[in-house]
């Protein structure tokens, strides 16, 4: 069966793309996925382990953004099913980063973007706003043919929304 298809997913795809990256994107292990493993073939020592985590509304009422970070932590990066897997796929004794992309982070209907990047910094978890990889592309978009759905859609976007009309 085919897997859906994660329009955050793609846009983040396309940006490590646009970097030089070479990835591998949605890893099935077990019953848990991996979203991106990531590496530069110019400099093999930058690689990323990256999951993506936007939605149009992402409001979370029960937790704080310590219990969130560890959350990510716990059953996206560290799983005992994950993290033996990135391990074996980038190589047993080499570090990664963990990065994890995010749009808006707002528990018990506040929003703490701030307070949830510190907590993950702590546990060695980098967060990158889906904001800024989206305007990063959206820069650098030119007018070729884009194949890709989701890009061709940021390119239209960019043609026909002046800057202003834009929320990103």
């Amino acid at each position: 069966p085919s897997r859906f298809m994660n329009p955050a997913e793609e846009i983040v795809k396309f940006s490590l793309q646009q970097q030089g990256y070479f990835f591998e994107s949605s890893i099935k292990v077990g019953r848990k996925d991996i979203d991106i493993l990531a590496v530069h073939p110019i400099h093999p020592n930058q690689r990323r382990h990256i999951e993506v985590s936007v939605s149009i509304n992402m409001v979370d009422p029960k937790n704080n953004p310590e219990s969130k970070a560890l959350h990510y932590l716990n059953h996206h990066f560290g799983h005992p099913e994950i993290k033996p897997e990135v391990q074996k796929r980038f190589g047993q004794n080499l570090s990664y980063k963990m990065e994890l992309v995010v749009g808006d982070i707002r528990l018990k209907g506040r929003e703490c973007l701030a307070e949830f990047t510190r907590e993950c910094k702590k546990l060695d978890i980098t967060v990158i706003t889906f904001a800024s990889i989206l305007e990063k592309i959206r820069s650098n978009l030119g007018t070729g043919t884009e194949f890709n759905g989701t890009i061709k859609t940021v390119q239209l976007c960019k043609k026909f929304m002046p800057r202003s009309e834009t929320k990103i």
